[in-house]
């Protein structure tokens, strides 16, 4: 299952269509997606889509400025405890969101600091579409099965 940024679909229409809605009609080149996302401001942070935009944004210009973030994993990962679950005191490579901490300006923060797991997945992957990545798995989104 996809979240619909690499689609060129908005989150807020790609959220709708997750949760069994509509397909989006209007889709974006990865172009305009890019035009969207850079004219997107912080003001724009209170809306749903435009949380998920703006955030897409801090992101798109952090891994254009380090382009090692790219890389970065979505989410922390963690090591093992010996029975192979999880050990969430040990973080054996940090995820994306983390890395940004030291890196964002303190008001960015405060303007995504409503985003939902489903909006930071989405911008994470309109991020990459713009920096023509292919989309990582959304934390968001849960596969059952194959």
């Amino acid at each position: 299952m996809t979240d619909g940024a690499h689609l060129g679909y908005g989150a807020e229409a790609a959220m709708k269509a997750v949760l069994g809605g509509d397909q989006p009609a209007e889709r974006e080149t990865a172009g305009q997606m890019f035009e969207r996302i850079m004219a997107t401001s912080r003001s724009e942070a209170d809306t749903y889509d435009g949380c998920a935009t703006y955030m897409a944004k801090l992101i798109l210009l952090a891994c254009r400025a380090d382009p090692s973030l790219a890389d970065q994993p979505t989410e922390n990962v963690y090591g093992r405890n010996p029975d192979g679950s999880a050990d969430y005191d040990t973080v054996t490579t940090p995820g994306l969101w983390e890395v940004l901490q030291d890196r964002l300006d303190p008001a960015d923060r405060e303007a995504v600091s409503g985003m939902s797991g489903f909006m930071w997945g989405w911008a994470v992957n309109a991020a990459r579409r713009c920096l023509e990545l292919g989309p990582v798995p959304n934390p968001a989104i849960i596969t059952i099965g194959e």
